[in-house]
């Protein structure tokens, strides 16, 4: 196998053998290597024919994923090894490895899978809610940056037990059981991550659905950080002043924090979001929120459409750290979208549970994988340039690593049976036709 493959996607793929017995790790390379080579759906039988030098059945694929012996948390651990052996550096910023979290949804029918219910969704209140019947997975990826941009390695998922039909329970020190609810899936989520990375150097990036004392204040327990985003009409607290007579107060002065940009002196802030350098216009203060467990800085920000509020409960960052932080999350959006589109994060069929569990880890490993290569394309020849006819491809494109990834290999079945002096460069013609048929 090593002779159809390039050489970097084997030596990565090398650091997980010791998580899987010896024909087990053949099946993961296969798996990864399929996600990354196949444009089609990526279902266990589509894996199972692209995998051209593994000779077994598709029941022997499922076999792998539903009954073998390996373990998924060993997986995640040299995931996330080989991301900062690899990254190093561009994994910190400000100290701190950025690891972004958030939930999608992957719509299935009700069946014998485990975890398929009816999950409502609304953005704001305004808005009707909608519905999905189908499994809702926690996400998270460490964010890196690449010059002034930030690129999400999606590193561990979590299946989220509802309400409705739960599959997992917490038992309390009284031994008395209850479902898990939806913080608590992220919450363990996280702490599976922190067993890798050390908890003073994370930082967790969340949108403001987990901006909830619920979620925030376990984090301050375990001494990790996090950055959110609150809602407009958010309050505020100074630290109470006690004045030497009568009961102490429990909290100082109130602010409307969406107010504070007209109580408070502006300040200008020169900041890059989203790969652009932008001066943002904006107020910072340390307040206490109810029921958070400590003091936070809050820093509100002036747009066109209102104030937008971010909160770090880390008070050592700055303003336009806590802004550029925040505007990193996006990357995540963009990972959840590729593990869709390009790696079939939802193509997964099996009705057991740790069969589908399983898979989408994989998933993740082979983006992380992917998005590794594509970092170390420019000293690569065998990955193609950008253009690829009239359709331009960045170079941080999935679709350029497939179609590089097929020419290699294309290349390398025909050299086989090629003769020794046979001169590869004149067929470049027939080869890139052959290729344009494949692909």
């Amino acid at each position: 196998m090593e002779y159809f493959f390039p050489e970097i996607l084997i030596t990565y793929l090398a650091c997980f053998r010791s998580a899987f017995y010896s024909t087990g790790y053949g099946y993961f390379q296969g798996f990864i290597i399929a996600q990354l080579l196949c444009g089609s759906r990526k279902t266990v039988t589509q894996i199972a024919q692209c995998c051209f030098f593994i000779d077994k059945s598709v029941s022997a694929w499922e076999r792998f994923l539903s009954n073998a012996q390996w373990s998924m948390p060993v997986v995640i651990e040299k995931l996330i090894g080989l991301l900062l052996s690899q990254l190093g550096d561009s994994l910190l910023y400000a100290g701190h490895h950025l690891l972004a979290v958030d939930t999608t949804y992957v719509a299935k029918g009700i069946g014998r899978m485990n975890g398929v219910q009816k999950w409502s969704q609304r953005r704001n209140k305004k808005e009707k809610a909608t519905s999905v019947v189908g499994h809702h997975w926690a996400i998270c990826g460490l964010l890196s940056r690449f010059g002034i941009k930030f690129k999400c390695f999606p590193i561990a998922t979590k299946l989220i037990s509802g309400k409705k039909r739960p599959f997992e329970f917490v038992v309390n020190s009284d031994g008395e059981a209850s479902p898990i609810g939806f913080f608590q899936s992220v919450l363990a989520l996280i702490a599976q991550v922190s067993q890798t990375i050390n908890v003073s150097q994370l930082l967790i990036v969340a949108d403001a659905y987990f901006s909830k004392a619920t979620f925030i204040n376990p984090l301050i327990q375990f001494g990790i950080s996090i950055v959110t985003r609150l809602r407009k009409d958010a309050v505020g607290f100074d630290a109470p002043i006690y004045c030497g007579r009568g009961r102490p107060p429990k909290r100082g002065k109130k602010w409307k924090l969406a107010q504070l940009l007209t109580q408070l002196e502006n300040q200008w802030q020169s900041v890059t979001i989203y790969g652009k350098h932008q001066s943002v216009r904006h107020v910072s203060r340390v307040l206490w929120l109810r029921e958070v467990a400590q003091q936070v800085k809050v820093v509100v920000i002036a747009t066109k459409a209102g104030p937008i509020i971010l909160l770090s409960t880390n008070l050592t960052l700055t303003a336009g750290q806590i802004i550029e932080i925040y505007a990193a999350r996006f990357s995540l959006e963009i990972a959840i979208r590729d593990l869709k589109q390009k790696i079939g994060f939802t193509d997964y069929q099996m009705t057991t549970t740790i069969a589908f569990i399983r898979f989408a880890q994989l998933c993740c490993c082979a983006l992380s994988l992917g998005q590794l290569i594509l970092a170390k394309s420019h000293l690569l020849d065998w990955v193609s340039s950008s253009c690829d006819g009239k359709n331009q491809l960045t170079s941080s494109s999935l679709t350029r690593l497939r179609r590089s990834l097929c020419r290699f290999v294309i290349k390398q079945i025909l050299s086989q049976k090629s003769a020794p002096d046979t001169d590869l460069q004149k067929r470049e013609d027939e080869l890139e036709a052959i290729f344009r048929v494949a692909a």
